[in-house]
């Protein structure tokens, strides 16, 4: 990028916004940053939740990361009834 223009490098990036979506992880990470944002996307993607309040934003986590937690919460709670 550093051969290009300032105009080229501009469209590059404008770009490399258009093609985003909520998928994509600075999108989305935009998104869950902003508690109306997170509400209205939401309420369109569940409308039958109705949403009408953002309590808490998380940041994004790896999903391998959160899946191992729960599993070691699952497991100690397992253990503690028996």
């Amino acid at each position: 990028m550093n051969n290009l223009s300032r105009e080229e490098q501009i469209a590059l990036i404008y770009d490399k916004w258009q093609k985003m979506t909520i998928t994509s992880d600075p999108m989305f990470e935009l998104v869950m940053q902003n508690k109306e944002i997170c509400l209205e996307l939401i309420n369109r993607a569940l409308p039958n939740i109705k949403a009408k309040q953002i309590i808490q934003l998380d940041t994004q986590k790896d999903i391998s990361i959160v899946g191992a937690e729960f599993k070691a919460k699952v497991e100690q709670s397992l253990m503690s009834t028996i």
